[in-house]
């Protein structure tokens, strides 16, 4: 390239007019497209070692596909990564639940926390004791002072005390 005449050899006008072909530029094209041809091949080998979702040879899927199948086209670009997100953010949200359930389970079995809950519970059942308590005593002050009521007016009729002397 550099040295060289603003013919580049490469344009098959240039070829057209002269028989015998200059073997050193042929010979360069044909190393030049050999080096981008392994170039290529290298690129895919690498992005097909990279991307792990390779299921069996592409070749051989292709040339012999069962009868009665529709052959499916690879996956797009757009798909492999959506898949890929899915996947990152499916591990994330394992780990974010694990991380829980394990924070979880360290809270259960923390002694200090153990006896906390133990005495939040006996100061609840102590609390619905005394409403218990109460709600009885008010039911029973109130049956008492029904009876009361019915006693008294019976007293100052004279009907319930037996044996008024007077």
């Amino acid at each position: 390239r550099e040295g060289r005449s603003p013919s580049t050899g490469n344009s098959p006008r240039e070829f057209t007019g002269k028989a015998p072909l200059d073997r050193a530029l042929v010979e360069d094209a044909g190393a030049r497209a050999a080096r981008s041809i392994a170039d290529v091949v290298r690129k895919v080998r690498r992005s097909e070692a990279s991307s792990k979702t390779t299921s069996g040879d592409a070749v051989t899927r292709r040339t012999n596909p069962k009868p009665n199948q529709v052959t499916r086209r690879p996956p797009s670009r757009v798909n492999i990564e959506r898949d890929r997100l899915r996947a990152v953010e499916a591990r994330y949200a394992a780990r974010q639940r694990h991380a829980r359930e394990s924070r979880a389970a360290v809270r259960e079995n923390d002694p200090a926390r153990a006896e906390r809950r133990r005495r939040a519970e006996e100061a609840a059942a102590a609390r619905l004791a005394e409403q218990d308590a109460r709600r009885i005593a008010a039911a029973e002050e109130a049956l008492l002072r029904r009876r009361g009521l019915v006693y008294a007016d019976a007293l100052e009729s004279g009907g319930v005390s037996g044996g008024t002397d007077e």
